[in-house]
């Protein structure tokens, strides 16, 4: 016998899918939102350069990234 596999809700994985996506996004457009959470990571001249935007957008998109895939996997096992 095969085991079932566990599916999502088709909004939850939307959500888990596009919303790195989206965070990257407004992270880009402002960086501000979101530098007090990643000012311990970034160098202070990055995180006040003229491109700060895709530095602060890359960090909330990585660790948003980890988040999504360890709550699928959580759900999901597999």
């Amino acid at each position: 016998m095969t085991a079932k596999k566990a599916q999502l809700n088709p909004l939850l994985k939307l959500v888990l899918d596009l919303g790195p996506l989206l965070l990257f996004f407004l992270a880009n457009s402002r960086p501000a939102l979101f530098l007090p959470l990643v000012s311990p990571i970034l160098p202070t001249d990055i995180a006040s350069g003229e491109h700060t935007g895709i530095f602060v957008a890359t960090a909330v998109f990585m660790v948003a990234v980890v988040l999504a895939l360890a709550v699928s996997y959580a759900l999901t096992r597999h």
